[in-house]
């Protein structure tokens, strides 16, 4: 018992307590906020299953008209084919030279079932029959669709099936002289009229079943109630229950079927493309671009108006550049070194105004220099080196003495193969004063490729070797005469000593002072 009991008090507070917040309207507004939010934080639900994108997949699906310039097409195409048939018919009835020749009227006559227009209708319904199966095959995935309301489609199939059938071969008639031979005519209607009503009945269900189905396209609906009354129009003619002319009749009963056939496929398909496009999400999308195309007026007529308005003059902009007087000019020796030219050439030494004018030997002594430093003498083929520039007789003479001293390039033989070690100071000045005693006697020349001759020192050890070089050198005599001319009198120059303690160094110009520098500096390095 006193279980039952605090139970009916648990139950008795709560609705006590649901009452009051009931009766607050605050409470209520806060129940609706929060219920709104949370509403809306939660992702919409899919219209259709996953599987669907399986479906879509079908090659059939490309023919949907998608776009409503392609479904107007359509709509034209079938349009216009039965209004021209339609003509043809009246004027294969009230034209002499058609309805006087049974044989060119004939085809043109829509009760006939084997005229142009039974073909075209038995045509619309079994493309009717096609587009029902690709809505059945979207339908059939739809979420909200708790109760299976897409199997209405299978029975839709098969109907227009019979339908299609029926327009060519007739079916219904047939069917009836059946039932009227089983029954032995004690029937009160012919067997035909009974399956008739029967149509009647079953597409009067089913059509309204499909306006059920098509309410989200009120086109399609249009076109399916278009068409279940053209269809419906002949029935109460043929069961007299209206009397009409009998051009009237003809007509009604020859245009109404073949209209609403036409009807029935406009309306399918446009159907077919609704769905279609809420599978796809493109209702969504044409949404979302009508939105922000309606901005785009606005933007024009802005445009406009800025182009009316005067523009404004431009502001004057205030100079940053300072005259040139006020700026001080900075002393030459505090000026940073200039950076270097084109190929890491040096700059010319600025003369002070102290100092006195730079001959033109020094300078073109000085700007040799540079470019010995900055450009690498050039080989010539297979290793040979090219033939050394002419220098200057005053720098030869006077001007430069210890040029001579000037430690030779280390040159390679054959190949980039190294050359033999040189021979020592007292092996050179013995040469020296053989060659001065013989001056009658060629200099030799080098070898092939520009091997260099062996030196005097080895020519008592190596006979054979020396006879060897003299034979090529012979060979060779007249294309290395000059060049061998000016390398010995070059090693001679450089085998000689230079005195640090007798360099006049204030004479020199900066060239010479480097050139200075750098022979003593082999120069040490040799005696090391």
């Amino acid at each position: 018992m006193s279980h039952d009991r605090r139970t009916l008090q648990s139950r008795r507070r709560r609705l006590i307590s649901a009452q009051i917040l009931s009766m607050d309207p605050a409470a209520e507004s806060t129940r609706g906020q929060t219920k709104a939010r949370r509403d809306a934080s939660r992702p919409a639900p899919a219209a259709y299953g996953a599987r669907v994108q399986r479906r879509l997949r079908a090659r059939w699906f490309e023919l949907v008209p998608v776009r409503r310039r392609s479904l107007l097409a359509v709509q034209s195409f079938a349009l216009l084919a039965a209004c021209l048939l339609i003509a043809g018919h009246y004027l294969s009835m009230n034209w002499a030279p058609l309805y006087q020749y049974p044989e060119l009227s004939r085809p043109l006559r829509l009760d006939n079932p084997a005229s142009f227009g039974g073909w075209f209708g038995s045509i619309s319904l079994a493309l009717s029959a096609g587009v029902g199966f690709l809505i059945y095959q979207l339908r059939r995935h739809r979420a909200d669709d708790y109760r299976g309301h897409y199997r209405i489609w299978r029975p839709v199939m098969a109907m227009l099936v019979l339908l299609s059938v029926d327009s060519i071969a007739g079916t219904l008639d047939w069917c009836g002289a059946i039932l009227d031979t089983l029954l032995a005519g004690r029937a009160p209607m012919a067997g035909g009229d009974w399956l008739r009503l029967l149509l009647c009945v079953a597409g009067f269900a089913m059509t309204a079943r499909l306006l059920i189905e098509m309410r989200h396209s009120p086109a399609a609906a249009f076109w399916l109630v278009t068409g279940s009354v053209a269809v419906a129009s002949r029935l109460p003619i043929r069961w007299n229950f209206i009397e009409t002319g009998p051009l009237a009749t003809a007509m009604i009963v020859g245009a109404g079927p073949l209209i609403g056939r036409v009807a029935v496929f406009l309306s399918l398909i446009t159907y077919l493309r609704s769905i279609y496009r809420d599978v796809r999400g493109l209702n969504q999308t044409d949404g979302q671009n009508g939105r922000l195309r309606l901005p785009r007026f606005g933007r024009k007529h802005l445009d406009r108006e800025a182009l009316d308005e005067p523009a404004e003059a431009p502001k004057p902009t205030r100079s940053r550049k300072k005259a040139a007087a006020a700026e001080p000019e900075p002393d030459p020796e505090e000026e940073q070194p200039a950076k270097r030219g084109w190929f890491r050439r040096k700059p010319k030494p600025a003369a002070d105004e102290t100092d006195e004018p730079i001959d033109d030997e020094e300078r073109e002594v000085a700007r040799e220099a540079d470019d010995d430093e900055a450009h690498p003498k050039r080989k010539g083929w297979f290793g040979r080196k090219s033939k050394p520039a002419a220098e200057d007789e005053a720098g030869d003479s006077d001007d430069e003495p210890a040029d001579d001293n000037e430690a030779p390039a280390k040159r390679k033989g054959w190949f980039g193969r190294k050359a033999k070690p040189a021979a020592t100071d007292e092996e050179s000045s013995d040469d020296e004063t053989d060659e001065t005693q013989e001056d009658v006697a060629p200099a030799k020349s080098k070898g092939w490729f520009s091997r260099k001759a062996k030196p005097a020192a080895e020519e008592d050890s190596s006979d054979d070797e020396t006879y060897e070089d003299e034979t090529q050198d012979d060979n060779w005599q007249h294309d290395d005469y000059e060049q061998d001319d000016h390398t010995e009198s070059h090693h001679a120059a450089e085998d000689e000593s230079v005195d640090v303690d007798n360099i006049d160094w204030s004479s020199m110009s900066k060239a010479e002072r480097k050139r200075m520098k750098r022979l003593i500096r082999q120069q040490g390095k040799d005696a090391a």
